[in-house]
């Protein structure tokens, strides 16, 4: 954000705040609380805190035997609370222009927090990206330490302008795939690109549904180059779709709305609205299929925010697994162990001299 004035900030913090304020915020949108500077170059944007991310919590569930159980028997929540944020961005003619798993927090009750939206993340994406493709050695991951770099790549990956196959690239739409690598990529048209949101919400989708990685099918060819993923993509050669044919115990009705949402073109795309009531729909559906469910469609969709209902044991799920977690270790921690050890070794080779030089003599 340093590379930016501070007027630019404030003016970029004062537009963020504009989107969802105290007096009428959304649930299911992470909202800008303000500004913190050091005074000097440091500033960042001040938001409600969150333990993790979408990526991250379907990373843990492909390890958890417990946290992925829960997750098939909420995912539809999810995808709903997901599509709602999405509507409430859309109604107010902004795009998020980066929606995929790492840009969906979740709070401390699981509740889906989508962030890094508008034109204010579009524009400091854009100058990001121009930073990095003038001079890549500026942030790069090698300069970087290991855990550093485990612990912000989901993150980083919205940011950096450089964008992988394996990343945010998947949920980009053929229309934006076009502009990547290009000064485009990141314009402010992308901060009006409804239609794009759509196709990552649908890709987004997918992803929930198989709990499987984006493209798993194709997965063997992701190692070719990017222009070639990006053809596949582009071309209709791979689908989201096509990823959740032959998958068990999926909703009736899932395909079509995933084909719809990532239509090739554009304009036969829904609008968020409709795709959030065609998620509502398989919600209910599954709801009057479950006699054991802890929800009734009588009163699920009465109120407006209803979804975090059955987020409570995914809460519990992933807390037990957190809890038997070992965390990272700080980077000020390790740096402090290195030169400890640094130091030990050389008080061991100055005792090992002297007493080869004491044996000689």
């Amino acid at each position: 954000m340093s590379l930016h004035s501070h007027e630019a900030l404030v003016e970029m913090s004062l537009a963020l705040f504009a989107l969802s304020p105290p007096e009428r915020v959304h649930p299911y949108v992470l909202p800008t609380l303000g500004l913190a500077t050091d005074g000097a170059r440091k500033y960042a944007l001040l938001t409600p805190r969150c333990q993790i991310n979408l990526e991250g919590l379907l990373q843990m569930a492909g390890e958890t035997l417990s946290l992925r159980f829960r997750l098939v028997t909420v995912w539809k929540n999810l995808a709903c609370a997901i599509a709602d944020g999405l509507t409430f961005l859309h109604r107010q003619g902004i795009a998020h222009a980066a929606l995929h798993p790492g840009n969906v927090l979740l709070d401390e009750q699981m509740r889906p927090r989508l962030a890094d939206y508008g034109p204010s993340m579009c524009r400091l994406r854009a100058t990001y990206a121009r930073v990095i493709a003038s001079n890549p050695a500026v942030r790069s991951p090698e300069r970087r330490s290991p855990v550093r770099r485990r612990a912000s790549s989901a993150a980083a990956s919205a940011t950096s302008g450089v964008i992988t196959a394996r990343s945010n690239l998947l949920y980009l739409s053929p229309e934006s795939l076009a502009l990547v690598g290009t000064a485009q990529v990141w314009s402010a048209g992308c901060a009006l690109d409804l239609a794009s949101d759509i196709w990552a919400l649908g890709c987004l989708v997918v992803r929930l549904a198989t709990l499987k990685p984006l493209y798993y099918k194709e997965r063997p060819a992701m190692l070719a180059a990017l222009a070639h993923v990006r053809i596949c993509i582009s071309s209709g050669a791979w689908r989201p779709a096509a990823q959740l044919v032959g998958e068990a115990f999926l909703p009736m009705g899932l395909l079509e709305l995933v084909e719809q949402c990532t239509s090739l073109m554009p304009a036969e795309r829904p609008s968020s609205a409709k795709a959030h009531l065609g998620l509502v729909r398989l919600l209910e559906e599954a709801s009057e299929l479950s006699s054991d469910s802890s929800l009734r469609r009588d009163d699920l969709w009465l109120r407006r925010y209803d979804y975090d209902v059955s987020m409570r044991p995914l809460r519990d799920a992933y807390r037990a697994v957190a809890l038997t977690t070992p965390a990272p270790v700080p980077f000020s921690e390790l740096k402090r162990r290195r030169h400890s050890m640094v130091a030990l070794r050389a008080v061991a080779a100055r005792e090992a001299a002297g007493q080869a030089r004491q044996i000689s003599a």
